[in-house]
């Protein structure tokens, strides 16, 4: 596609397709549908999207077992289903996809467009550490760059020190990873006597995770390398957003549509640089079918779009870093932004003598009837307590409500300095759960 115009007739003719599709075959749309008084003959393309009701998560796990019969799923029968997916479950339950045979070789081509952009090409040796195993981005990156011709080392989220032997192995020009753990990845090899940045690692892909551009920034000059974003997804199937040379986060809009909307008032959103909650329907080609079709379905996850043109000279929309929901908590009034927390903690004066690791624990104390909200967060050498109080300090000087619930003794707000590796979160595998939330248990 040369121009926006071309694209955007290309959105509408896949909108058009996938709302057919739905009603078709998807027992919960079908309904949705007919409840709504909906026929597909209704929806011409992105505008009368409009008219179609908000999914959300919860509907999602509704539609699961043991609730429900996998209402979501296609009911399809030339449309043979090959993979089911599990998101996370950072927040409670996780929500299970399929993805059908007929959709891979979308997914592929958008995920490789995406790679394409940070740079990796065709004969690169590319060390993939993206979780491999039930949720979607390993595996999809595996057969992604398997159809580039990419040389790929499928090492997971593989305990650290035999990673640093891979790469000297294997010498990769890019790597993949989930944002934490390239930023540890750098620590614990600079811990066996090894300068990161002397690999010869110069491209990395993180996702996966919230992550603010500092942090970015920091792992790009730990490994000497270029550090690209990518937004994606379980239920995307594939990258939704992916930053460009310029570093700017373009949506991927031929494979998935992102739409806005204000939570408060229902409106969706139409202005630029207004920031609202994500709606998403996922695309395919126009004859081709999908394993689990969603229609206006929010993450809940909230950006802003800025704008359509890019030094890049790209086509597709540009937004904002995400602010990823399931990445954070509301404690008596109070939100808490892992992005708060990590601009806190990544501060060149706090970052001397802290690693940026983290993690939160909540509870309630009943007798008391006050919330317990403890930040436990890692040194790189001896913990100091005064360093807790000055993190504790400026979290709440960056947060308001969090600083008012807690002069109001509605919340008890603790920060706790441990030494390396003292964390709970070092314990488990895969994507770090960094609030755990002891009132739902």
């Amino acid at each position: 596609m040369k121009s926006r115009k071309e694209l955007e007739r290309t959105i509408d003719k896949r909108i058009r397709w996938v709302v057919e599709y739905a009603y078709k075959h998807s027992p919960y749309y079908h309904k949705l549908f007919k409840e709504r008084g909906l026929t597909p003959s209704d929806i011409k393309g992105r505008e009368d999207l409009k008219k179609i009701p908000i999914t959300t998560k919860k509907e999602l796990i509704e539609g699961q077992p043991p609730k429900g019969d996998f209402s979501f799923f296609s009911r399809d029968p030339k449309n043979r289903k090959i993979f089911r997916f599990y998101t996370s479950g950072t927040k409670g339950l996780p929500k299970i996809l399929a993805l059908s045979e007929q959709e891979l070789d979308l997914v592929i081509e958008i995920s490789k467009r995406a790679f394409e952009m940070a740079g990796i090409r065709r004969g690169d040796v590319v060390l993939n550490c993206y979780p491999i195993g039930i949720n979607a981005s390993g595996m999809l990156t595996v057969l992604t760059f398997a159809s580039m011709g990419v040389e790929q080392i499928s090492a997971g989220v593989s305990p650290f020190p035999p990673k640093l032997s891979l790469i000297k192995t294997h010498k990769p020009r890019a790597m993949t990873a989930l944002t934490s753990y390239a930023d540890r990845l750098a620590r614990e090899i600079s811990l066996q006597g090894v300068d990161p940045s002397t690999l010869g690692i110069e491209v990395i892909v993180v996702a996966g995770e919230a992550s603010t551009r500092k942090k970015r920034e920091r792992i790009a000059e730990e490994f000497n390398a270029e550090v690209y974003n990518l937004y994606g997804t379980t239920e995307g199937r594939m990258p939704l957003a992916m930053e460009c040379s310029e570093h700017n986060l373009h949506v991927m809009e031929d494979g998935n549509y992102l739409m806005l909307y204000d939570p408060k008032t229902g409106d969706f959103i139409e202005n630029e640089g207004e920031k609202g909650v994500d709606v998403m329907t996922t695309l395919n080609y126009v004859g081709k079918g999908l394993g689990t079709p969603l229609i206006n379905y929010s993450h809940g996850d909230t950006f802003e779009f800025i704008s359509d043109k890019c030094g890049c000279g790209s086509i597709f929309r540009v937004i904002s870093d995400v602010w990823r929901a399931d990445d954070a908590i509301v404690i008596s009034g109070a939100k808490i932004d892992p992005a708060e927390i990590e601009a806190v903690l990544h501060e060149p004066g706090n970052f001397k003598k802290l690693t940026g690791e983290w993690e939160m624990l909540v509870d309630f104390d009943e007798e008391e009837r006050v919330y317990d909200l403890l930040l436990r967060i890692e040194a790189r050498g001896k913990p100091e307590e005064e360093l807790g109080e000055k993190v504790k300090r400026e979290l709440m000087e960056l947060n308001y409500p969090l600083a008012n619930e807690t002069s109001m003794g509605r919340i008890r707000f603790r920060v706790e300095v441990v030494g390396r590796g003292g964390l709970e979160l070092y314990k488990v595998p895969g994507k770090p759960k960094r609030i755990s939330d002891k009132r739902k248990s």
